[in-house]
């Protein structure tokens, strides 16, 4: 493998950073409540959304915060009526997650904002820089092909 260049290391931290402000969708005019999200919250809620049933330690593990942490982000979800919280009958200590249907309104609206961001990104490239772009994106953040 070649070294890395120090220009390519600073040109990829440009990109990334015009990226992070030109998509950032909690400040981006939409959604009330979309706008009132966090990113944090945006992710646990489209986690829950994408896994209903899973529990606090599932959403922190995804998130790749601690439980504490998480337990505060769930607490904000519920609070805006975005997920809901229910025991299991076989262990009362356990707490299911789902989305309320506020919530899947909100994920929906959400997912559909990110979509058109990504949309947005891609019409700026031909349909081969497109195909090279996603596989080289999906390979950085290392997603399985």
């Amino acid at each position: 493998m070649t070294k890395i260049r120090k220009s390519q290391i600073e040109a990829v931290r440009a990109a990334v950073d015009a990226l992070t402000r030109a998509y950032k969708i909690a400040e981006r005019p939409g959604s009330c409540e979309i706008s009132k999200l966090n990113p944090s919250d945006m992710h646990a809620l489209l986690y829950i959304t994408r896994n209903p049933g899973c529990i606090a330690s599932d959403v922190a593990c995804f998130l790749g915060v601690v439980p504490t942490t998480a337990s505060t982000i769930l607490e904000r979800l519920s609070k805006r009526g975005l997920i809901s919280r229910s025991r299991t009958e076989e262990n009362r200590r356990i707490i299911k997650l789902a989305p309320t249907e506020e919530g899947e309104r909100t994920a929906a609206a959400l997912l559909a904002e990110q979509e058109g961001q990504c949309e947005e990104m891609l019409s700026r490239l031909d349909a081969d820089e497109r195909d090279a772009f996603v596989a080289l994106i999906g390979k950085v953040a290392g997603l399985p092909s």
